[in-house]
């Protein structure tokens, strides 16, 4: 299900983590060992939504001499195709401590391209024809994006943070199929693509023990955003998320239950390729890979949407492979949640669940790799029915 090979070009230095990270080790002449950290990824996948998928990920660390940054300065980076018509490259930088401030600062170049990207309507009840016409729930599209978040600590460990976010993307709406409807009758909007950018403002609260793979603390944030024409976007949208992470060590360490509440609300004409994303510092899309995963990518798409996850990351063992030094995890999870959307005539106890579980790898605390394998409840208009999907990935969920 996974390869990966990591390659070390250099001989690792501390932890890519949280806040409380210790300081640089110290060579032979026990002065502090400054040269970075690298790591090379080539990976080959499967997702039963995205189908085989080959490419690499790669990226570099710089140590931080300051024992209260993580690191100095990381660059990483992905190569990404698969055999159902999916690309996704991108590449990222980030500064901890900005020219010695307390500013952090980290960007975002994504080129995402999706021929047979899926439309399954809007709102919390969505069900699927079974013998529908072949490519009925897709269409295709093709976008860059580009965000750049900025943090300041402001007191302990709050932090005040900025961000703004960038699309232009364009799409193709194929006659005859469920998109192409739902726009002939108003229900979507976005039939032309177009320019989609919002800032946002928010606060967080980070007591995380390490970022890439963190055993302990949570992480909290609020914020709200808007989308504008004095922003450059094509759409006006007022927006605002709430996101809490909690981590736990249970069994003295050998067992992380890491917990995981979003909450995504938005007012305005967003555009139908817009609405399964989440705002805020949160990742990835409703469905699939990042939340209710078992449902296909982007399976639900509304206005507002509130989801759990819990996870139990059990640590089975911890040793040396190819020079690195690496923890295997075997994850056992949950999500639980739905989507809104006005005037949708939809019973609150109408949740979608989904289960599964899953294998991670953290490779020298620069990456997490991961195979999540899900079971979700599938709605069809004739009835529900238990499906599989399968994703590999690097990066935990939360």
């Amino acid at each position: 299900m996974l390869a990966a090979l990591c390659l070390s070009l250099s001989p690792p230095s501390h932890a890519a983590g949280g806040p409380a990270m210790p300081p640089p080790k110290v060579d032979a002449e026990g002065e502090p060992d400054m040269r970075p950290a690298w790591i090379a990824v080539p990976l080959v996948s499967y997702d039963s939504t995205l189908l085989f998928g080959y490419g690499g990920f790669g990226g570099v660390i710089w140590p931080s001499a300051d024992p209260e940054q993580p690191y100095a300065f990381r660059i990483s980076g992905q190569f990404y195709k698969t055999t159902g018509g999916y690309t996704n490259h991108f590449f990222r930088f980030e500064i901890p401590g900005l020219l010695g401030t307390k500013w952090r600062w980290r960007s975002d170049l994504r080129y995402v391209n999706w021929s047979q990207a899926p439309y399954y309507g809007i709102g919390n009840s969505t069900p699927i024809q079974k013998n529908a016409p072949e490519q009925y729930y897709e269409y295709a599209k093709v976008g860059v994006r580009f965000r750049q978040d900025v943090r300041r600590q402001i007191y302990g460990d709050w932090e005040l943070f900025y961000t703004w976010s960038f699309r232009r993307e364009q799409v193709q709406v194929p006659q005859g199929t469920y998109l192409a409807e739902d726009l002939d009758q108003g229900v979507a909007t976005g039939a032309l693509g177009g320019r989609y950018s919002y800032m946002g403002l928010g606060l967080l609260r980070d007591t995380r023990d390490n970022e890439i793979d963190p055993s302990s603390g949570s992480f909290i944030n609020v914020s709200g955003r808007l989308s504008h024409p004095a922003l450059l976007s094509e759409y006006t949208v007022a927006g605002a998320n709430f996101n809490a992470s909690h981590f736990t060590p249970m069994l003295s360490g050998r067992v992380i239950s890491a917990s995981n509440l979003m909450v995504d609300m938005r007012w305005g004409e967003e555009p139908f390729w817009n609405l399964a994303y989440i705002g805020g510092l949160g990742k990835g899309v409703v469905g699939g890979r990042w939340a209710f995963r078992g449902l296909p990518e982007e399976r639900l798409r509304g206005n507002h949407v509130a989801w759990v996850q819990q996870e139990f990351r059990v640590h089975i063992w911890q040793g040396e492979v190819l020079k690195n030094d690496m923890d295997f995890q075997l994850v056992p999870f949950v999500d639980v949640g739905r989507v809104w959307d006005p005037g949708e005539q939809d019973p609150l106890h109408h949740l979608h669940m989904t289960a599964g579980l899953g294998a991670r790898v953290d490779v020298r605390q620069l990456a997490v790799l991961r195979a999540d394998v899900g079971v979700g409840i599938e709605e069809y208009t004739t009835g529900r029915q238990a499906i599989l999907q399968v994703y590999v990935l690097a990066e935990h969920p939360f």
